[in-house]
């Protein structure tokens, strides 16, 4: 499915967001634990089974928040492989996110802004480009690679130095969409998203991602 239309400002779409935002929030919010915790686990088996996955030797996780899809067993066994993990330092005086890297859950990671976990240690910063994978967060996507985050631009920002083939989004099912969604120019698409049911390769044209 092509997505062609884009609304001329954020003023245009922010409502249409927002309105689909907390439907979808609304329903992922209802999961139980128990339901997040077999469906990650799923989605982790789906994720490791991408080259994409094999090849990285650096890779960068969300910390996972209330009924987000559960990275923390995924960044544990990323971690037990040998592979390097980063996560995202949150600047919000500057609607910024920087890379920093753990090296375990137990000690590294404290509740920061929004309350969200985020790393304890603050020097170990790597650069985008250093990154093999960026696994993104979303409250919404579509099945042509756009998302629908919280609202605040930080991964947009981020993405922009990212290469797009190094862009995969993890969502339940039920989260993605087979339709176009409010979006701007400045939204980046993902190149798969990973689901507990299915891997969504998406293929775009110069012009969207760059």
């Amino acid at each position: 499915m092509a997505d062609n239309k884009i609304p001329v400002t954020k003023q245009e779409i922010r409502p249409a967001k927002k309105k689909l935002r907390d439907e979808i929030k609304c329903q992922r919010d209802k999961l139980l634990l128990m339901n997040i915790y077999d469906l990650s686990l799923k989605i982790q088996k789906n994720l490791f089974s991408l080259q994409e996955f094999t090849n990285a030797h650096i890779i960068m996780y969300y910390l996972s928040f209330k009924s987000e899809v559960d990275t923390f067993a995924m960044i544990a066994e990323t971690l037990d492989m040998g592979k390097n993990v980063v996560v995202p330092l949150v600047n919000s005086g500057k609607k910024q996110i920087s890379a920093v890297q753990i090296f375990n859950l137990k000690d590294d990671i404290e509740p920061g802004a929004f309350g969200i976990p985020e790393p304890v240690d603050k020097i170990n910063v790597f650069t985008p480009k250093k990154i093999g994978l960026v696994l993104v967060p979303g409250v919404v996507f579509n099945t042509s690679g756009y998302r629908i985050g919280y609202g605040g631009g930080y991964y947009d920002k981020w993405l922009k130095d990212i290469a797009p083939e190094r862009r995969i989004g993890l969502a339940f099912d039920f989260q993605v969409m087979d339709r176009e969604i409010p979006r701007t120019k400045y939204d980046l698409p993902v190149n798969k998203i990973v689901t507990e049911k299915r891997i969504i390769s998406i293929t775009h044209s110069r012009k969207e991602i760059d």
